[in-house]
């Protein structure tokens, strides 16, 4: 068997297990005050919310890794398998009575599914946000949001009963308005019925590529998608307390960054998929273009 059907074989048996690994998910639901306030059916923000959960983590299949992570009560479930005995008596605890700290929950909610990532490399990752309101803590977001974007994890947010679109609507991978109870319960379900190829690392399409690339290229791109970056959101030694509301100290705000998860490196480096493909072409083509000139001068 020659080297690249070694290769291409490998990468073909990796690509099983991920269409067969289990979802891993983390739901930050928003427990701030406002959702107290009553959405224009009728029912209460947080009423509503809670029973959606319930209703959608009944249904999910038997192997889903699930948290549930509120803003100011911090994990209502640990992230792991469910326990369903205990959902419904978790899921109870949700009270609405804070603020909005989306950026520091949302980190780490990102660092608690890169961490299992790095035990288990293939599979679906996903964050679910459930809000109704801005951050507070908007300079932390806007900091550690281009770095999950870059991760490969796919990125969901839910707008409850909002007046407008939530800031975060063109930012993330998808976005859904829930204006009443059903329609909240329709969107919880609908996004963590999905399933992201493009965004998860490997998968079929990526398959076909790979497999008409030369074995150099090919090996480069396997290392790469095998070696993902699975440490911390933001770095180490980043601390979510050196934020408040009048911007960062020393840390840059960074804006205007593209969606494409695999397209931009995260701030503790490492190319994602989007950059590997992309060289991968670049490789691809300057090595048939110099095969032709070669080929041309034979003749």
């Amino acid at each position: 068997m020659t080297k690249r059907m070694m290769m291409i074989g490998a990468l073909f048996l990796a690509m099983q297990c991920t269409s067969h690994a289990a979802q891993t998910v983390v739901v930050v639901v928003d427990d701030s005050g406002s959702m107290e306030d009553r959405m224009r059916s009728g029912e209460r923000r947080i009423q509503a919310a809670k029973r959606a959960l319930q209703v959608v983590l009944e249904k999910l299949p038997e192997d889903a890794q699930v948290g549930v992570l509120a803003l100011n009560q911090g994990w209502i479930i640990p992230l792991g398998k469910l326990d369903r005995s205990k959902t419904s008596g978790q899921i109870k605890r949700l009270r609405a009575n804070g603020g909005t700290l989306l950026g520091k929950r949302i980190k780490l909610a990102a660092d608690e599914l890169l961490k299992i990532r790095d035990d288990q490399v293939y599979g679906d990752y996903r964050l679910l946000v459930v809000t109704d309101g801005e951050a507070n803590d908007q300079p932390l977001l806007d900091h550690v949001l281009p770095d999950i974007m870059s991760r490969g994890l796919v990125v969901d947010v839910i707008g409850v009963d909002m007046k407008s679109d939530h800031s975060l609507a063109q930012e993330v991978h998808n976005y859904r308005r829930a204006d009443d109870a059903a329609s909240l319960e329709n969107a919880i379900a609908e996004s963590l019925a999905e399933s992201d190829n493009e965004v998860a690392i490997g998968g079929e399409s990526d398959f076909e590529v790979l497999a008409a690339l030369p074995p150099e290229m090919a090996s480069f791109v396997i290392d790469s998608l095998t070696s993902a970056k699975n440490g911390p959101v933001g770095g180490v030694n980043l601390n979510p307390n050196d934020f408040n509301s009048q911007g960062s100290l020393g840390l840059p705000i960074r804006r205007g960054y593209s969606t494409n998860a695999g397209g931009n490196a995260g701030s503790n480096g490492g190319p994602g998929f989007g950059f590997v493909f992309c060289m991968g072409i670049v490789f691809f083509a300057v090595a048939t273009i110099s095969s032709m000139l070669k080929a041309a001068r034979r003749h």
